[in-house]
């Protein structure tokens, strides 16, 4: 699953991301070219836990979320200058946008 993480600058977008990922990851500036933070973050399951106790499997997958930090959004910005391309095809293959 990958999520996207929008909001205004300063509204504390990568405070959520690096809360999630216990990532450090730098806050960026509201210019729209600085690159969104990507990190893959597994989720435990104690389901998964059990089923493998019981089915003894040779391996054991979990649940894996994507989690996407994008640059803020300038209160100021014109519709037409808020993501570049590049940041628009990402923002289209998230499965979630989660507003902060």
């Amino acid at each position: 699953m990958k999520i996207g993480l929008l909001g205004l600058s300063r509204s504390g977008k990568t405070t959520v991301f690096n809360a999630l990922t216990k990532a450090e990851a730098p806050m960026a500036h509201s210019n729209g070219k600085a690159e969104p933070n990507i990190s893959v973050v597994r989720v435990l399951d104690e389901r998964v836990d059990r089923l493998s106790e019981i089915y003894d499997p040779r391996k054991t997958v979990y649940a894996t979320v994507e989690l996407v930090g994008f640059v803020g959004v300038a209160e100021s910005a014109e519709r037409k200058d808020t993501f570049s391309g590049a940041a628009m095809a990402m923002i289209k293959n998230m499965d979630a946008l989660a507003l902060v």
